[in-house]
């Protein structure tokens, strides 16, 4: 497997206090959100009338040129699921429960599994993140924990130019020293600034797995999944825990032939995946991942002090595994978007409605943000 030889190298390491507190950086993050925990996980599914007032927002899109589009609204009053266009072999028409690759909402989770191993004194988030990865040998720019969390490492994004040799062999599976390796060098002092960086939180995931002596898949199911009550449909995928069926497959793609996807078991191929790691390695139907975001907000995955840190961004809008929106007027949206050979997804919670929307759209250049806008307007019918 591709993080294995983690194992090998020396026993985990356990700070001695776990620091789940403070500012992203130095000057650069205004005070911490008061979170208000959501109520119990809503258990029914929405009635006939609010269903027909979502479903038309999903045919609209696909009338506005999306191949298919999945998605969820869950409230107080229940869940809807809903798809709409085509996204499997032979023109098959999508359901509620397709599973598609969910990108960089993958970050939201290993940010999760991140402030639980510091809630239980196993990461301190204001030490460097390097005492944590044991006997990997990479260069973390002396970044701590907290600042590999907001994307301030001073690591850069992967080149494109690398995600094109990715794509280009769907059935390879990365190791670990080829992902190391492909780690470009700082281009910014710890804490100045803040770069959108993958990189950064593979090594995020090396230190989760590092710690906790367990693969990525295993420590994320048992910290992060189980405890909000997650299916397997909502997985890390690697070469030997294959992505469930049915697929959301694109049926038209800029960047991978549409014949490569799922190669290897994964979406949208076992490359990809093994790859991306927890930086944008998972994948997941729209209700899985409507009901984990409620229970992350209802304190069942993290504690309400950790989710307040997770949401405490910057002047940009940038937290630590979620990012705060402005796309929805006055109202607060936190959440995370994701983008991937074929598929565009979006995760937001409105803290005071109580209410999560997911949005999957089998097209990375899609609006899943105006489909996410119009399923809020019309749950407020």
């Amino acid at each position: 497997m591709v993080s294995a030889c983690l194992l090998s190298a020396c026993s985990a390491q356990t700070s001695a206090s776990s620091t789940v507190a403070g500012p992203v950086a130095s000057g650069s993050a205004i005070a911490r959100p008061a979170i208000t925990l959501f109520g119990d996980l809503p258990t029914k599914d929405v009635d006939a009338t609010s269903a027909a007032k979502l479903q038309p927002v999903l045919d609209k899109a696909i009338q506005a040129g999306n191949p298919a589009v999945l998605a969820a609204v869950l409230t107080p009053q229940g869940m809807w699921t809903g798809a709409a266009g085509i996204d499997g072999p032979g023109g098959r028409k999508a359901t509620p429960d397709d599973v598609w690759a969910i990108a960089s909402i993958s970050k939201t989770f290993t940010a999760a599994l991140v402030l639980k191993l510091a809630e239980a004194g196993k990461i301190d988030l204001d030490k460097p993140l390097s005492n944590y990865l044991g006997g990997v040998r990479v260069d973390t720019n002396g970044a701590t924990v907290r600042q590999a969390l907001a994307m301030r490492s001073g690591l850069p994004d992967t080149p494109d130019s690398f995600i094109t040799t990715v794509n280009a062999a769907p059935q390879r599976i990365w190791t670990l020293p080829e992902i190391i390796a492909a780690i470009p060098p700082a281009i910014a002092s710890p804490g100045a600034e803040y770069n959108y960086s993958n990189p950064t939180y593979k090594l995020l995931d090396l230190a989760a797995e590092r710690v906790t002596g367990s693969l990525l898949a295993s420590v994320m199911r048992s910290e992060v999944l189980d405890p909000a009550h997650s299916p397997t449909s909502l997985l890390v995928q690697t070469p030997t825990s294959k992505t469930p069926k049915p697929w959301a497959l694109p049926i038209t793609s800029d960047a991978l032939d549409v014949a490569q996807y799922g190669t290897g078991g994964a979406l949208p191929s076992v490359s990809d995946a093994t790859f991306s790691l927890a930086a944008a390695g998972m994948a997941g139907d729209a209700r899985s991942l409507a009901s984990w975001a409620w229970q992350l907000f209802a304190g069942k995955v993290v504690t309400q002090d950790s989710l307040a840190i997770m949401a405490n961004v910057d002047a940009e809008g940038h937290g630590l595994g979620l990012d705060k929106f402005t796309d929805f007027g006055s109202m607060a949206a936190y959440g995370y978007t994701g983008s991937k050979s074929g598929y565009e997804s979006l995760l937001v919670v409105f803290p005071e409605r109580q209410e999560v929307v997911v949005v999957g759209v089998t097209r990375s250049d899609a609006d899943a943000t105006k489909i996410a806008t119009d399923l809020l307007d019309a749950s407020s019918r």
